[in-house]
C-alpha cells in the first residue's frame, strides 16, 4: 500500500471513529478500534554511533518473523534483569536492527519482540530464523523483575480497553478477599 494511501485510511477510520460518517458502507472496511485506542504508531529507526571498541553482549536468536514483528529468543533467564524496552539491538555485522518494543513471555525465558513500520524497514538476509542478535553497551535498558512483582496488575480492560482505574483495582481485590473468606468459613 502505498503512503498516501495508508494515510487516507487512517484519516478515514478517524472519521469513522468520532462518528463523523455514518454511511454502512464503511462497515468491515476497517479493523474494529476502541475510542481511545492509537490508531497508528510510528516506530523510528534507532540512530546510533558505535565506536570500534564499543563492546557488543549477544542476547538472543530470532525466534520468529511475523510482517512487521520480529521475536527474539533471550539466551539468558530473566530471574534477575531482562532488557527493557527501547534498547538497541543488532545484527552480525555489527548492523543496527532496531528497538525492543515489548517483552513477552515468561521471566524465566524472555522473549523480545521487534516492531517496525513495514516489512521493508529490515534487512532480510541478515534477519533468519536462528540468527544472532546484540546489544551495545550503553544501549541497554534493562528491568529488574523484583521491583515489577511488587506491583498489583490487573489484566481486565476497563471502558475502551483502557486499564482500569487503580481505586476500582483496589476496590475488586479487596472484596474479592472478602467473598473468598465468606466462603471458607461456609465450607467449614
Amino acid at each position: 500500500m502505498d503512503p498516501h494511501q495508508h494515510e487516507r485510511n487512517m484519516i478515514l477510520m478517524e472519521r469513522i471513529i468520532n462518528s463523523e460518517i455514518h454511511d454502512d458502507n464503511y462497515c468491515g472496511l476497517l479493523p474494529l478500534r476502541t475510542k481511545n485506542e492509537i490508531i497508528d504508531l510510528i516506530i523510528p529507526k534507532p540512530e546510533i554511533d558505535l565506536k570500534p571498541d564499543t563492546k557488543l553482549k549477544l542476547i538472543g536468536t530470532i525466534l520468529h518473523i511475523v510482517e512487521n514483528y520480529v521475536v527474539i529468543k533471550s539466551i539468558n533467564s530473566g530471574e534477575n534483569q531482562v532488557l527493557d524496552s527501547d534498547t538497541v539491538l543488532l545484527l552480525e555485522g555489527p548492523e543496527v536492527f532496531g528497538t525492543i518494543f515489548e517483552t513477552i513471555g515468561p521471566v524465566s525465558q524472555p522473549l523480545y519482540v521487534v516492531r517496525f513500520n513495514n516489512e521493508n524497514e529490515f534487512n532480510k538476509e541478515k534477519t533468519v530464523k536462528g540468527a544472532n542478535v546484540y546489544a551495545a553497551d550503553g544501549y541497554i535498558h534493562y528491568a529488574f523483575p523484583d521491583q515489577i512483582r511488587q506491583f498489583k496488575g490487573c489484566d481486565a480492560s476497563n471502558i475502551h480497553d483502557e486499564e482500569v482505574d487503580e481505586n476500582v483495582f483496589r476496590f475488586h481485590f479487596v472484596f474479592s478477599r472478602i467473598v473468598l473468606k465468606f466462603w471458607f468459613k461456609c465450607l467449614i
